[in-house]
């Protein structure tokens, strides 16, 4: 079984190869705060796209869609984080990557944002994978 890290950087890889820009973030909610149902309703929404891989990695529903050039992490009930929901994508511009990230969180802020924060390595690393 891959980790989280390899399968996020083989699917940027992939988008990055077979596009010259990925689309930019479009945030789903008006605030990173947002209610139990709100998550519920994304979560929903996300695995009802068409040819959306699922898998899951430590307490997290890792939601690959190679159509949107995205990758959506959900926090599964045993995550300290629960519910929240980190939203990533390769965006080329100028010739250059980088990462974008976005997230809604319904529960503990600060849980929140240690668990972003455990995505700031990955997101640095990933444009030097994929140039």
């Amino acid at each position: 079984m891959r980790s989280l890290s390899q399968s996020v950087a083989v699917l940027f890889a992939l988008v990055f190869i077979g596009t010259s820009s990925a689309q930019e973030l479009q945030w789903r909610f008006p605030s990173d705060v947002i209610t139990p149902q709100q998550w519920e309703e994304f979560r929903a929404e996300v695995l009802a796209k068409p040819g959306v891989e699922r898998q899951e990695f430590a307490d997290q529903l890792v939601l690959t869609s190679a159509e949107e050039l995205k990758v959506y992490v959900f926090t599964l009930p045993a995550h300290p984080a629960h519910p929240a929901v980190v939203i990533r994508a390769v965006v080329a511009s100028g010739g250059s990557t980088s990462v974008r990230r976005m997230g809604h969180y319904a529960g503990n802020q600060e849980a929140f944002d240690k668990w972003w924060h455990e995505f700031d390595a990955l997101d640095e690393r990933i444009p030097g994978q994929v140039r």
